[in-house]
């Protein structure tokens, strides 16, 4: 055991950067090679006490170590050199996360343009594992492109060029890979990244907005649409961004989502006109109708297609894509919307029994807007009559809007049986859940 530290230390020693006042020395190289070697018994939170007993002085080459022991290029060029175990990795990892003050100073030393490209790496490879949202801005210094890009003497021949881009390949799916890694451990890093994106390289903003929308969240889609408008260049890929994560997180979504996805309809790109009119569709967004409507008649045909496909969606109708039909709907459904719907639902709570049911069901033959109404319809749900909750209970399964699934749950405790289970078919509809109608299950799903 002793033979094999003793040429890890040998080999972490060869593999260190120019000197510089933040580089460990030999000496703290040897006493953290002491500190891992002894008890080797230990778990890893055990090794990691005593690592960190060491001190601050000592962070640099605990550092190096983890950073050699992770290096996949040194080790795929010497794969019979040795290694440290999986426990003394995170042994280490968790003896620099009990340094935080000494470890953030020490990562922006390392943003230093003179600082080799390895360590650098490694530095955000140890980001990944431990990185929280305060350090999205030392992230995004340590990965700067124009410092991550291995140098390439104008004779260079195909192999050096080939092993270049290999090693740019690497750095960047590594950045992904820990922006990602950040955002699912810390919450927080959503809106830091979301400051800070502008102050990224312009090379690594295509990656951020990858990576973010890869989480597929509703926090993922607010920063995405937050940025819209700020960089014309980069409309088109954050509106793509937007219906991929939007396409994993079930409505409806916040206004300001809305409003700011829907301003780029009226965009002077038809790529990105195309892009939005789906995106909107993704949204359920039902004040993109009036928007969409004449989209029918752009002339782009791909516009034309997505704005006929979001109109279905969101709508639940399936008229031909013809703009006139359309517009005559919408017509009435405004004309409905502002001037009978206010006074049917101020009635609906209170109504008896007859007059209830048929407000409910004029209500279900609506489209337009489809969550808002939802919102009203489920005023049915607290009426005193069993038959008007199980109809508007049927009625919301069709809106499938989730601004209905507070009222559905309370309706699971029903006296009427009838009702429970129109509640859970609801709920199911709404949810895509297929649980039975009882409370505790779906208290237990989150709900």
């Amino acid at each position: 055991m002793h033979f094999r530290i003793g040429v890890w230390l040998l080999l972490v020693a060869l593999a260190l950067p120019a000197p510089a006042s933040d580089a460990p020395t030999v000496a703290s190289l040897r006493r953290v090679s002491v500190a891992l070697r002894a008890d080797a018994d230990k778990s890893a939170e055990q090794l990691a006490e005593t690592l960190a007993a060491l001190g601050p002085v000592d962070l640099p080459a605990i550092f190096e170590h983890w950073r050699s022991a992770t290096d996949a290029d040194r080790l795929a060029a010497s794969p019979r050199r040795v290694g440290l175990s999986e426990v003394q990795q995170k042994a280490l990892l968790l003896a620099i996360k009990r340094m935080p003050a000494e470890w953030r100073a020490l990562l922006q030393s390392l943003t230093r343009p003179e600082v080799e490209l390895p360590v650098r790496r490694g530095a955000v490879r140890a980001l990944r594992e431990i990185g929280e949202a305060h350090d999205a801005r030392v992230l995004l210094e340590l990965a700067r492109p124009s410092t991550m890009k291995p140098e390439l003497g104008e004779n260079a021949d195909e192999a050096e060029t080939s092993a270049a881009a290999s090693f740019t390949e690497a750095a960047v799916e590594e950045f992904e890979t820990c922006v990602e890694r950040m955002l699912e451990r810390d919450a927080a890093s959503f809106e830091q990244f979301g400051q800070r994106f502008f102050d990224a390289d312009a090379e690594l903003r295509p990656l951020l907005i990858e990576a973010i929308s890869n989480r597929g969240t509703v926090a993922a889609v607010e920063v995405l649409t937050h940025l819209l408008g700020k960089d014309g260049e980069l409309d088109l890929l954050l509106m793509t961004a937007i219906g991929k994560s939007a396409a994993t997180v079930a409505p409806p979504f916040g206004k300001d989502i809305e409003e700011a996805v829907r301003s780029m309809l009226s965009a002077d790109s038809a790529d990105l006109v195309r892009e939005t009119a789906l995106v909107v569709g993704r949204l359920e967004d039902a004040e993109a109708i009036q928007a969409l409507v004449p989209l029918l008649g752009h002339a782009n045909r791909g516009v034309r297609q997505n704005a006929y496909w979001s109109l279905k969606r969101i709508s639940g109708l399936s008229f031909a894509a013809d703009q006139k039909t359309w517009a005559a709907w919408l017509k009435v459904e405004e004309v409905w919307w502002r001037d009978t719907a206010p006074e049917l639902f101020d009635r609906l709570e209170t109504a008896e029994r007859p007059e209830a049911l048929d407000i409910v069901q004029q209500i279900a033959r609506r489209r337009y807007p489809r969550h808002p109404l939802a919102v009203e319809l489920a005023r049915g749900l607290s009426h005193g009559d069993c038959e008007v909750r199980r109809l508007t209970c049927i009625a919301l399964a069709q809106f499938r809007s989730r601004t209905a699934v507070a009222g559905l749950l309370v309706c699971l405790d029903d006296a009427s049986p009838e009702v429970r289970t129109e509640a859970g078919r609801a709920l199911r509809a709404v949810t895509g859940l297929d649980l039975p109608p009882v409370r505790t299950e779906w208290d237990r799903a989150g709900y």
